[in-house]
């Protein structure tokens, strides 16, 4: 589904730009300006495991083992941000 259906294949390598983009060190440094020790665990434990699942799934979706593979002049530039 994903090599056939243009629309699926869009949200896809969206998706992938989009992790690419996300830094979960700096989600944790965030994260470490809650001062409530349980809710900033919690909560960011939460995020992170919605981002290794995501992660997951792109990969084994898109049949890639990384981010952006298929494009890799959008990433070399999105890189250099």
């Amino acid at each position: 589904m994903y090599k056939k259906w243009p629309y699926f294949n869009a949200l896809l390598d969206n998706t992938q730009m989009a992790l690419f983009k996300a830094d979960m060190d700096i989600a944790k440094e965030y994260a470490e300006l809650c001062k409530d020790e349980k809710i900033r665990d919690s909560v960011y434990k939460l995020i992170r495991d919605e981002y290794d699942l995501t992660m997951n799934n792109i990969f084994k979706i898109a049949q890639i083992d990384e981010l952006l593979k298929h494009n890799p002049i959008l990433k070399l530039s999105l890189g250099r941000r």
